[in-house]
């Protein structure tokens, strides 16, 4: 059924907000590199600054904070999306959806465990 955001949506300033992949690629980039914020400001947003409903997801300045990997995920009527960075191999994977199912936030999770055996695999070939 075709949908779009829901009149409530982006009426606190936290959505509203239509990408593209390519855009989403370029905004974690830039956040790679300190094009956008300095050193200390992305320390701030990828640190745990408060805790969650889970005790092993913490949250930063708008993402949550697990092991490695740092992610931020939103939805509204028939779209949701996950973006998933690892730290550790700077690796990121991004997921849009149109659809209420499946969950993109562990639907990323899979994609990147799938990118982390090739890799492994291929550097041990």
């Amino acid at each position: 059924m075709r949908t779009d955001q829901s009149l409530t949506s982006a009426t606190l300033g936290d959505g509203g907000i239509y990408s593209s992949i390519d855009d989403l690629a370029q905004w974690d980039a830039a956040l790679g590199d300190d094009r956008l914020l300095r050193p200390a400001s992305l320390r701030l947003a990828f640190e745990s600054a408060t805790p969650t409903d889970d005790p092993t997801v913490g949250y930063g300045f708008g993402w949550r904070v697990t092991g490695d990997t740092r992610w931020h995920s939103g939805e509204t009527m028939g779209f949701r999306h996950a973006m998933v960075r690892n730290l550790a191999d700077r690796s990121t994977v991004i997921v849009l959806t149109n659809r209420d199912t499946p969950e993109p936030y562990r639907t990323a999770l899979a994609i990147a465990e799938l990118w982390r055996s090739a890799c492994h695999t291929a550097a041990s070939s």
